[in-house]
């Protein structure tokens, strides 16, 4: 009797054992797509970041029209970079480049001042810019503004389809996360079910034979959504160098990271609670020859 009880609890712990590390691979995988999210979203902001226009102002202007127009450029809120070419910076650039000295060759200095300006990632639509380069275009000192609208747009639509195709992939990831840790934690609950009925038999009720389940199930859940998070953490620390795939802002943050962990651990522990919660509602209606079915 006692080695049968010993067996009963060796074969209920290697099950509990088989669902956590079922459940923490599900997990596992809707972890990587969230990181997939995060560093799709990095490397796109970090592009919109390096989008803007270059202010081209007028030849023999002052410091202070210089200056001026600087401080408008600013005042708008939307500029993460604001750099000042001088005709001698570009001067020199050419000369760094192409080897020759613009000046001697053409008598003058061709290139005008010059103001590039990097937006912030929320500004870089044409829209936005075109608003603010309207504006600019009617100051005296400005004599032209160069702006690529076409590729700013472009790098936006790719960018919404990115989006849309990852959310329609992340539901799917969802919902098949759950149908799995549905199938796993109803296996766990099946392998007990004739103690839901001895339970029921000795005048237990619903509630108190559903709440060691569902505990415990959430105990699976929030060990599942660690185990995910360690793996992930590890990736992050021991995976592939990022500066082979990507030289920019660091891939993931780590504040982020750790929001996609808590957010594993707590969708663990959710649907392993709503999935134990079905699996013993289902047998507890049952009589004793359905719990053979």
């Amino acid at each position: 009797m006692e080695k049968k009880s010993r067996n009963r609890s060796i074969a209920i712990f290697n099950a509990r054992v088989t669902a956590t590390i079922s459940v923490a691979l599900v997990l596992l995988i809707l972890g990587i797509a969230a990181f997939t999210g995060i560093v799709t979203n990095e490397i796109t902001r970090d592009i919109k970041e390096n989008l803007g226009f270059d202010v081209s102002l007028v030849e023999d202007i002052e410091q202070s029209e210089i200056e001026r127009v600087h401080n408008i450029l600013n005042s708008k809120g939307i500029a993460r970079k604001i750099a000042i070419h001088t005709p001698e910076d570009a001067a020199k650039e050419w000369e760094a480049t192409m080897g020759e000295n613009v000046v001697e060759l053409c008598d003058v200095n061709p290139f005008p001042t010059m103001i590039e300006v990097k937006v912030k990632a929320e500004y870089a639509s044409p829209d936005s810019l075109t608003k603010i380069t309207d504006e600019l275009r009617k100051d005296a000192a400005v004599a032209s503004i160069n702006m690529n609208a076409d590729m700013i747009d472009s790098i936006n639509s790719n960018m919404q389809t990115i989006y849309l195709i990852l959310s329609a992939i992340g539901i799917a990831l969802l919902l098949i996360s759950f149908v799995l840790i549905n199938n796993t934690v109803h296996l766990t609950v099946y392998s007990r079910r004739f103690l839901i009925h001895t339970m029921k038999l000795v005048g237990a009720t619903h509630g108190f034979i559903r709440r060691p389940f569902i505990i415990d199930n959430m105990i699976n859940g929030a060990v599942a959504g660690i185990l995910a998070s360690l793996i992930l953490l590890l990736l992050m620390v021991y995976g592939p160098d990022t500066d082979l795939i990507y030289s920019g802002a660091e891939l993931i943050p780590m504040d982020k990271a750790v929001i996609v962990f808590a957010g594993l651990i707590l969708a663990g522990i959710a649907i392993c609670a709503i999935a134990s919660l079905f699996a013993a509602n289902k047998y507890l209606n049952k009589n004793y020859d359905e719990m053979f079915d």
